[in-house]
């Protein structure tokens, strides 16, 4: 084993510019630790090598990653006519956050698969694995992870990457033109806040990729407002989920950003106190005017059908049903117990 720094190599390869901001990987509900919203969304799509259609295949265990825990990701490139790997594929990795390249190195896969296993540290990257000269690019043992340690994953966000293929079919074959694949990283980060209405107090949970700053329930207006400072300023996809607890709001509900925007909003079981929604959605910049001036961010606003202490009309209907029942029957033992007195 050999240790070289994480981004220092001697081969060339072509650049392209900067990424289309494409959510990756499959559409996965989930939690943190592991059950309900959405992963990294769709893959980029295949890239053409003569007739040949070349699938990146992603996987990132655990599905949900979040910020500065061990993940291991699989990178695979299939070729769809024949729906096997493709062979003997060198490619050069680039991960990046706010414009920021943080790590760069090539891997080879001889069979088309790239195992790497990226552990948290507050040093810069460096890759722990075996340096193969003939295609100048790190291989893993059969069945075993590439290690990458350093300051990677270690913070929520978006992280932009960048796969290039420069050689396939063969250690030495190099391509004239780089296969390109762009697409983007989710690292989680789960947060708390309490709202409250009169006396009533909530817990509402969210996991995201961004920084939460504040949660805001507005009963009046059957919303709850959720706020960050964090997002990034420039066009890009993202995804989150809010947990509520189930006496605080009910749907359907809809969802857009502070401008109107509509956002997309699934509801999730995955806890019988709580109500989990997915939100997705394209983000934009925007400004909100709050003390001390213009800042940049971002509300999202839920919007549900009923809210505390309000209940659909079906449940107030069982509810009087109930009640009428209750008052019909104690009627009746009281009329019972009266007929066997005796005077």
């Amino acid at each position: 084993m050999i240790q070289l720094s994480g981004n220092g190599h001697a081969k060339t390869a072509v650049y392209v510019g900067f990424f289309s901001a494409l959510l990756f990987s499959t559409m996965t509900l989930f939690s943190v630790p592991e059950a309900a919203a959405q992963h990294h969304g769709a893959p980029p799509p295949p890239a053409s090598l003569g007739d040949r259609q070349v699938a990146l295949n992603f996987d990132s265990s655990p599905k949900v990653i979040s910020a500065g825990q061990t993940v291991v990701i699989n990178i695979g490139f299939e070729d769809l006519d024949k729906q096997q790997n493709v062979q003997h594929v060198t490619f050069r990795m680039e991960v990046s956050k706010d414009g920021k390249a943080i790590f760069t190195d090539f891997f080879h896969g001889h069979a088309g698969e790239v195992k790497l296993q990226f552990r948290s540290s507050n040093s810069s990257p460096t890759v722990n694995g075996n340096f193969d000269t003939l295609s100048g690019a790190w291989v893993g043992d059969p069945g075993s992870s590439i290690v990458v340690n350093g300051n990677v994953f270690s913070d929520p966000g978006i992280y932009k990457t960048l796969v290039e293929v420069t050689g396939i079919d063969n250690d030495k074959t190099d391509l004239p033109e780089p296969l390109t694949y762009e697409f983007n990283i989710l690292v989680f980060v789960s947060q708390s806040f309490e709202v409250s209405y009169q006396d009533m107090k909530f817990n509402v949970k969210t996991v995201s990729p961004i920084q939460i700053s504040e949660a805001d329930f507005m009963q009046d207006e059957k919303q709850l407002v959720i706020t960050s400072a964090d997002m990034i300023n420039r066009t890009n996809d993202f995804s989150l989920r809010i947990d509520v607890p189930k006496e605080m709001m009910s749907g359907p509900f809809t969802a857009t950003l502070e401008d109107g925007t509509e956002l997309g909003i699934a509801e999730n079981a995955s806890d019988p106190s709580m109500r989990s929604l997915v939100i997705t959605g394209r983000q934009h910049d925007a400004s909100i005017d709050m003390e001390g001036g213009m800042r940049h961010g971002h509300s999202i606003v839920i919007i549900a059908t009923n809210v505390v202490p309000e209940f659909p009309a079906g449940i107030a209907s069982l509810a009087a049903a109930l009640a009428i029942m209750s008052v019909t029957l104690a009627a009746k033992r009281h009329s019972f117990s009266s007929a066997g007195k005796t005077y």
